[in-house]
């Protein structure tokens, strides 16, 4: 009996019917936004609800009404690892309609042609289909495009880009969730999970202007670390516990300034904000963003 075969998805958050989905929406639209962790709509220039990508319990299902094509994009960490390689790309395609869709690999922003996967249009039946290629410098990007073609919809449950020349996304076990979740923490962090308000750290430090808060993280982010949409606030820590406003807050000093790797320092700034000690509270909204 032959021996099985699994070769590592280079893909993160491969599988779309249980999806790693920090921000938690089931439909998205628009161009930069996160349907899922690590894809992004890469497509603009249209009116958002004419492009929508919706989370099924069967896969993302890509839905374009609009003239352009709708594409959901993952950009690939550390692209000069991956120079002068041999890889195959799969897609496992559940149904389309309209004109079918692709998916399309690009070095430095040029479309690897032989690398073109396509789904062909008025696709009933659950299929894998795949490509092998060979790409040669990488200087400043890999990335890969899932592509719903104009006035088209496509479904798509499971993707992968492994090394080698052959496809084995058929015989690849269910994704590890767990450790998924830890690889997309990297990238994008919603550090509340519950349905409100938390208190999630006392100032470490304090001056005239400034208070840094040093809030857990569970895994090293990467860097820069941005705040892309923020819902944080500044409360007195005494008994009285009141909110203070007029508070900016950034990312402070990069990963685990002066604390250790799990951990991000944020700063709240305000000029003579006159508190001598407070708390940092979190809304379910908040979100860190180290995105490629």
């Amino acid at each position: 009996m032959a021996a099985s075969i699994e070769r590592r998805n280079i893909f993160h958050n491969w599988d779309f019917t249980a999806p790693v989905n920090q921000r938690g929406q089931i439909e998205t639209s628009g161009f930069a936004s996160f349907p899922i962790d690590r894809w992004m709509i890469a497509s603009g220039g249209v009116a958002p609800s004419t492009q929508v990508v919706r989370i099924t319990p069967d896969g993302l299902l890509l839905t374009n009404t609009a003239t352009s094509q709708l594409s959901l994009e993952q950009r690939i960490e550390f692209p000069r690892l991956y120079r002068h390689k041999t890889f195959t790309i799969s897609v496992e395609a559940v149904s389309s309609t309209g004109n079918g869709g692709s998916l399309l690999t690009f070095v430095d922003g040029v479309h690897v042609v032989d690398a073109a996967v396509t789904i062909p249009a008025g696709l009933t039946e659950k299929v894998i289909l795949k490509r092998t290629f060979t790409v040669g410098d990488i200087n400043t990007g890999f990335s890969v495009n899932l592509r719903a073609t104009t006035q088209s919809a496509v479904l798509v449950s499971r993707v992968k880009l492994e090394i080698g020349t052959m496809s084995t996304l058929h015989a690849d076990p269910p994704m590890d969730y767990g450790r998924e979740l830890a690889v997309c923490q990297r990238f994008q962090l919603r550090p509340n999970l519950s349905s409100g308000q938390l208190c999630f750290s006392r100032a470490v430090s304090m001056s005239a202007h400034a208070i840094l808060f040093a809030m857990p993280t569970p895994v090293t982010m990467r860097e820069p670390i941005t705040i892309s949409q923020n819902d944080f606030s500044v409360w007195t820590f005494n008994a009285n516990s009141v909110q203070e406003t007029g508070f900016t807050f950034t990312v402070f000093g990069g990963i685990g300034a002066a604390i250790g790797s799990a951990a991000v320092i944020i700063q709240a700034a305000k000029t003579n904000h006159g508190l001598t000690d407070a708390r940092l509270n979190i809304m379910p909204t908040a979100i860190l963003d180290a995105n490629l």
